[in-house]
């Protein structure tokens, strides 16, 4: 019964019922932008920053990227020759990081918005990082994201104390007594370079992730996107009135066969 009704009979119907279908048509404009309208604006703030070249210089992004990528058997002593830098970009997108985001900003932000509104970004085979977070009034993103990136630097570098004192302290305790002469020089070098490592990242001036740019906030508001949702809203707003004609001419169709 469904293919009984063809394109040219909802034209017919259309052509018959013009003003209704315009009325029809401009009620649903209307509802779309008072729709977008009651939607909270947000305005995007965005920073670049990159991870102070130093940590390469101390090869101690080795660990942290073998944590990331579970090497099961981590150098700590070999230089970096890379700079994949991906602990960043896995950290930002945990939910680790998310909780403590909205638990360091204002009550009314949870983890949800969080995950929806702070995006990540890093161009190919770039040193620079990119961080975007969006709220209500320009002054609070761009303070909001201030806080998100002192987070973030906070949390990688007391990651990387961690994994230093650790390291250090495994190298303190281990034993000595059966060892050759270069041996325990070797080991004894390795205290120092770990110990020059924490003492590095453990100096109060020091911050693992440094600003490229200043904290940039767009003019006006970015979200939402005015032209798609009006565009969404038009799109359900036509879908349920094809539906309701169809339902309506099948209605039709079926009273003129029965009588």
């Amino acid at each position: 019964l469904m293919t009984s009704i063809s394109l040219f009979d909802y034209l017919r119907w259309l052509r018959q019922h013009w003003l209704f279908t315009a009325v029809f048509m401009l009620l649903a404009a209307a509802t779309a932008v008072l729709y977008t309208q009651q939607l909270p604006r947000l305005y995007r703030a965005s920073v670049l920053f990159t991870i102070d070249p130093m940590v390469y210089q101390q090869g101690l992004l080795r660990r942290l990227d073998d944590l990331v990528l579970n090497n099961e058997q981590p150098s700590m002593g070999k230089t970096v020759t890379r700079r994949p830098e991906v602990r960043p970009a896995f950290y930002v997108s945990s939910p680790a990081f998310h909780d403590k985001v909205a638990e360091a900003l204002e009550s009314d932000t949870d983890n949800l918005f969080v995950r929806q509104h702070l995006h990540y970004f890093r161009f190919e085979l770039d040193q620079y990082h990119g961080l975007q977070w969006y709220a209500a009034t320009p002054s609070k993103a761009r303070y909001e994201l201030g806080q998100i990136m002192a987070l973030l630097s906070s949390e990688l570098t007391g990651e990387l104390i961690s994994g230093l004192q650790v390291q250090l302290q495994k190298l303190r305790d281990w034993p000595t007594a059966q060892l050759t002469p270069t041996m325990q020089e070797q080991l004894a070098q390795q205290r120092a370079v770990a110990e020059a490592r924490l003492q590095l990242v453990s100096a109060e001036d020091f911050s693992l992730l440094l600003s490229a740019t200043d904290i940039d906030v767009s003019s006006g508001p970015v979200l939402p996107e005015r032209i798609w949702v009006i565009f969404v809203v038009l799109l359900a707003w036509g879908v349920v009135g094809v539906t309701a004609l169809n339902f309506y001419l099948l209605r039709q169709r079926g009273n003129g066969h029965a009588t």
